[in-house]
């Protein structure tokens, strides 16, 4: 079935029930048919590198369920290369190979299947989980204790202020701060509040 979201009828794949649904659809059909149904389905958005073979399908958590087996193509750092990794219910684990494109079929190759193209680095991770752990700290404080200047906010959470300031703007490209101008002691600068508590 290529590609998947062709076969839906209109719903959407984000729904659990509906995926649920068109999965006992597929596997009626499997048994009347005593076929192997396979489906070609696309990525979620953003990198696949850090995902686990089940979570890179697009759409609701049923199919991770669903499927006897996952299987998916990532890119690798080398380029025409790529990362073959799979899931199985019945069957033992599945090493994940390299494989390389060489028209008109794809080889094995003896490429690290751990470089992954976009994957993360353990120092990246772990700064990626201090920087979350600073934003939560930062919409705790808007929460609990209402908008706040960069200087209250630092006071509150402790944060070092080249880092709480980086956070800050983070939040803000990403639309869950937003900011009002406020004068203090003669200097004007910014207020940060939730994004839904802004005044229009």
């Amino acid at each position: 079935m290529d590609a998947k979201y062709r076969f839906g009828n209109g719903e959407s794949e984000n729904d659990n029930a509906a995926e649920t649904r068109f999965y006992n659809a597929v596997d009626r059909l499997a048994e009347q048919t005593g076929a192997a149904i396979v489906m070609i389905h696309h990525s979620s958005k953003g990198s696949q590198s850090d995902k686990r073979v089940t979570d890179v399908g697009s759409g609701a958590g049923a199919q991770s369920r669903a499927a006897d087996c996952h299987m998916v193509l990532r890119e690798h750092e080398d380029d025409g290369v790529v990362v073959l990794d799979a899931v199985v219910r019945s069957f033992p684990p599945v090493e994940p190979v390299a494989l390389k494109w060489e028209y008109p079929l794809w080889h094995l190759t003896e490429a690290d299947t751990s470089l992954l193209k976009g994957k993360k680095t353990n120092q990246e991770q772990r700064q990626n989980e201090k920087d979350k752990e600073g934003t939560e700290q930062i919409i705790d404080a808007i929460r609990k204790e209402g908008p706040g200047t960069a200087r209250v906010l630092r006071e509150r959470t402790g944060i070092s202020r080249e880092r709480q300031q980086r956070l800050l703007d983070w939040l803000v490209s990403q639309k869950q701060l937003s900011t009002t101008k406020t004068t203090v002691r003669g200097n004007e600068c910014n207020v940060y509040q939730l994004a839904q508590d802004t005044e229009f």
